[in-house]
């Protein structure tokens, strides 16, 4: 298990970069546009949907492309916000939205989503809500690109194991719980911050659910979106023992 693999809401957006400076965005950014040449597609205008403190939106931004980030948590888009400004781009756009329920100011030519943003939809009915939503927002023929973690990965890497995290300010204690039965995991997390002699205790929690690559593509068609390629973090076939898929869409309405 890495840090990069937190996806939180509330406390953690406090602690966010700090224990997910392990991620290589710079890569995530290539893979994409690895994946856009392949299919010969040249996108102007991308949605990073759930877009966290926005790290691949403003490097997604510095390769030319306009930027729109959306994502459920205010205090995480804050951070994205200052982070622009420290970038000097007035350009990029933050929207605070519930990914099954977007609602953009036109049409995009790409969807991206990062960091297994999706498996945080608990239900197959926000899969397809949010899915819709995306096919509404792109435009006909667009691509849609986003990673899941894998069954391999809920079932052997989280299950109901206990990770602890540390950097130069903080202590992360991270507890699963995964029901099988259901395919959701809960995650627990207490942080403890140094605060000079003393430490400051906060805690967090969240859920994923586990979906199978057929369940995405029934998701993907209720939604007139067509999977295209389904790959591992390598850009090569998706094998069994593998912890995130890459899937590629294309939009068919």
């Amino acid at each position: 298990m890495k840090r990069k693999d937190f996806l939180m809401y509330g406390t953690f957006s406090k602690f966010y970069d700090s224990f997910t400076d392990d991620v290589d965005y710079l890569k995530i950014a290539d893979r994409y546009e690895k994946i856009f040449a392949s299919l010969k597609y040249k996108p102007l205008e991308i949605l990073d949907m759930g877009c966290g403190t926005g790290s691949l939106t403003l490097e997604m931004a510095q390769r030319g492309y306009d930027m729109t980030g959306v994502d459920i948590s205010a205090e995480m888009l804050d951070a994205a916000i200052k982070k622009a400004q420290s970038a000097g781009d007035s350009k990029t756009l933050f929207i605070n939205q519930d990914i099954t329920e977007l609602d953009l100011y036109g049409t995009v030519d790409a969807v991206v989503s990062s960091l297994d943003v999706v498996n945080h939809l608990l239900t197959k009915n926000e899969l397809v809500s949010c899915f819709k939503g995306v096919s509404m927002f792109l435009v006909p023929k667009g691509i849609f690109i986003f990673d899941i973690n894998t069954p391999y990965k809920f079932e052997n890497e989280y299950a109901d194991k206990t990770y602890v995290f540390e950097n130069e300010n903080a202590t992360c204690i991270w507890q699963n719980d995964f029901d099988k039965s259901c395919g959701i995991c809960d995650f627990y997390l207490t942080f403890f911050e140094k605060q000079e002699a003393l430490y400051e205790k906060f805690t967090d929690s969240c859920s994923e659910r586990m979906y199978t690559i057929s369940e995405i593509e029934k998701a993907l068609q209720r939604a007139n979106m067509r999977l295209l390629k389904v790959y591992n973090e390598s850009l090569k076939s998706l094998k069994e023992k593998d912890t995130r898929a890459i899937i590629v869409a294309l939009n068919e309405k």
